[in-house]
C-alpha cells in the first residue's frame, strides 16, 4: 500500500462541486448562564428548619441550528443543496421556587422534604444537551422569534424526601 502525502491530500476533488452541508456563524461565542438565588431559614423547633428559596437563570449567547436554504415548500435557493448554519443568539429563563422542611437528627433519625415548582422558556434547546446533533433545528429560520416557548428539559414540579437514621 502507498502512503498518503499531504501534498497529496487534496488532489483529484472537484473544486466547482460543494460537499460541506454545514456552516458556522464567524461570531460565534460560547454560550453563558447567570443565576441569580436568594433563600430564608427558619428554625422552628429545636430539631425542625424549614426554607424557601427563589432562582433566576438567564442563559444567552446559546447555540440555534438553522437551515437557511429550507422553508415550509422545499429549498429556497434552486441549485444549492440545503444546509444548516450554526449562530449562537439563542437565550433562556428559568425560575424556581424551592419550599423545605428539614428535621435534624435526633434519637438517630432525620429526614429532609423539598418541593421545587420551576418555569423555564428558551429560543434553543442546546442548554440541555440538543442542538443540532439530536435534530432540533429552528422551524423557520425568517422568525426565530417565533422558536421561544416552553423549553424541553424542565421537570415543572419536582417532590424530593431523603432521610438517615443511625444505628
Amino acid at each position: 500500500s502507498q502512503a498518503l502525502l499531504l501534498e497529496d491530500a487534496l488532489t483529484g476533488i472537484n473544486l466547482d462541486e460543494s460537499r460541506n452541508n454545514y456552516g458556522i456563524d464567524r461570531d460565534y461565542v460560547v454560550g453563558t448562564a447567570q443565576q441569580a438565588v436568594v433563600g430564608i431559614q427558619r428554625q422552628l423547633f429545636p430539631t425542625y428548619q424549614i426554607s424557601a428559596q427563589y432562582g433566576h437563570t438567564i442563559g444567552s449567547n446559546l447555540e440555534i441550528v438553522r437551515a437557511p436554504n429550507r422553508d415550509a415548500n422545499g429549498l429556497r435557493i434552486d441549485g444549492v443543496q440545503a444546509f444548516t448554519w450554526t449562530s449562537s443568539e439563542g437565550r433562556s429563563t428559568l425560575d424556581s421556587v424551592t419550599l423545605g422542611l428539614n428535621k435534624n437528627e435526633s434519637r438517630g433519625f432525620g429526614y429532609s422534604i423539598q418541593y421545587t415548582r420551576a418555569r423555564s422558556r428558551d429560543n434553543s434547546p442546546s442548554i440541555s444537551g440538543g442542538g443540532g446533533a439530536n435534530g432540533n433545528i429552528a422551524q423557520d429560520d425568517q422568525n426565530i422569534g417565533a422558536e421561544w416557548g416552553r423549553a424541553s428539559f424542565i421537570q415543572r414540579g419536582r417532590f424530593q424526601v431523603s432521610g438517615n437514621y443511625r444505628f
